[in-house]
């Protein structure tokens, strides 16, 4: 059962939601909830230049089923390795602090900003299967839309025949 100050900590990082730092309430929300990394990226937080930074893959980015055009901005706040949840309160990854894309026991988490409007769950479902096609490991989502927050998280397995390839199921 959750103590009374975790809750507290999760309403009060909830409530950041409503001002204009994405970053921040993003941030204080997942600490909240336990998730803390050092290996970030600093990052513009400008559609373009998510696209620039981590599409590079053959397959090209479908701008329409991701709703790239009411992206307002994306945070990259940080990459949890498997290694820091295993070794959780121990300062083992002090001097290791940078972005690793070639980590894939990992976990990374963006926020996304979406222009007022209402959105499908098959929207956001399309967007977090879109954004976690351009990574080999997964992309957890905080969505903030028309005054509601979404944490999108995808599930993925390996493919049956093909042993090198994921395949995203369920948003």
């Amino acid at each position: 059962m959750m103590n009374t100050d975790t809750r507290q900590q999760i309403e009060t990082a909830l409530r950041a939601f409503s001002g204009s730092d994405l970053r921040a309430a993003s941030l204080g929300l997942l600490n909240s909830l336990g998730y803390q990394s050092e290996k970030t990226l600093d990052l513009d937080n400008t559609p373009d230049a998510f696209l620039a930074e981590f599409d590079k893959r053959d397959r090209e980015f479908s701008t329409d089923n991701a709703l790239f055009e009411r992206w307002k901005s994306v945070e990259f706040l940080f990459q949890i390795t498997d290694d820091e949840v295993r070794n959780a309160g121990v300062q083992g990854t002090l001097f290791d602090s940078g972005y690793d894309p070639g980590n894939y026991q990992s976990y990374l988490f963006f926020a996304l900003d979406l222009e007022k409007n209402h959105y499908t769950r098959t929207q956001l479902a399309n967007i977090t299967r879109e954004i976690n096609l351009l990574f080999e490991m997964p992309a957890m989502l905080l969505i903030r839309h028309n005054g509601a927050l979404t944490f999108s998280v995808i599930d993925r397995r390996p493919h049956k025949k093909d042993q090198s390839r994921d395949v995203l199921e369920k948003v």
